[in-house]
């Protein structure tokens, strides 16, 4: 295999005129890949290679830690070498490797929390009374109750809120009424007791506040439902994305249709919620 590496490299410098630092690199991310393939005993040829043989490499540069940029560079380099010999030779192997990304292979299950320990997390902040308190029980209703992401709680404004009709009013889309749901006490009880005594000056709309009365960050709600989590009992994993996993899991459970997870959610089509979630042959399509 070395040998069809050599005329690899041959072309990349002469035909498309890469770089002696690309060269380099390409050089040793292919020698990596031989290695791999070598252990215990000699390289197999490039056209008996199979698609097993790609995704180990690719579960063995994760299991050395790499990044997940630097494995799908890995990876990059290694594909451009097949195209490149399944072009010169005409060999039948290239379906094996076209369609693997590193990205698609064993994703991780995310976390979901039973609805024992949801109860537990949310009602967690009740046990204090103070505007803090108020303010990360309303945040952590929202991200179950309606899914949202981090980044979103931090971008809610107060002219979004209609507490009188119970209802997010052009959040997501401008002409969008999303219903509080369960969150809907949690967060009157924040913007009537909590709130004012966060906010420092009117011009700051941003909902969720800290202590020096300006907007919340997206590190910041990480941090308090981290620290929430180990109120509660739960190991400190625990994130923003567990919540929203663990209300798709739960709405299925329930029989949610598909499209209704997408909406609650916000994801872009039905196939996210199939694939994300897995919920394949377990929410309804209509």
């Amino acid at each position: 295999m070395q040998q069809e590496v050599e005329r690899f490299l041959v072309y990349l410098e002469r035909e498309r005129g890469r770089s002696r630092n690309t060269l380099a690199a390409y050089q040793l991310d292919l020698r990596q890949f031989i290695d791999f393939l070598s252990r215990g005993g000699s390289a197999p040829r490039v056209a008996d290679l199979k698609r097993d043989d790609f995704t180990r490499y690719i579960e063995w540069l994760r299991g050395r830690k790499y990044k997940p940029a630097t494995v799908t560079r890995k990876w990059a380099a290694v594909r451009s070498f097949l195209v490149f010999q399944a072009r010169q030779t005409g060999a039948p192997f290239s379906g094996e490797f076209e369609a693997i990304h590193p990205t698609m292979l064993r994703r991780p299950r995310p976390r979901i929390l039973n609805a024992s320990e949801v109860a537990g997390l949310l009602e967690a902040p009740a046990r204090e009374q103070s505007p803090i308190a108020l303010r990360d029980r309303a945040i952590l209703a929202m991200l179950y109750h309606l899914g949202l992401r981090a980044s979103e709680i931090v971008r809610l404004r107060l002219e979004h809120v209609d507490l009188d009709s119970g209802a997010l009013r052009g959040f997501r889309q401008r002409d969008l009424v999303m219903a509080l749901e369960g969150s809907a006490e949690a967060l009157r009880q924040y913007m009537q007791l909590g709130r004012p005594h966060l906010a420092r000056r009117p011009e700051v709309r941003e909902v969720y506040l800290n202590l020096r009365g300006t907007g919340l960050s997206r590190q910041g709600v990480w941090l308090l439902v981290k620290r929430w989590a180990r109120a509660a009992g739960l190991d400190d994993d625990i994130s923003p994305h567990v919540l929203r996993h663990s209300l798709a899991a739960h709405m299925i459970a329930r029989g949610a249709k598909v499209k209704e997870i997408q909406r609650r959610l916000d994801l872009r089509s039905p196939n996210s919620v199939r694939v994300f979630y897995g919920a394949q042959g377990k929410a309804g399509d209509g």
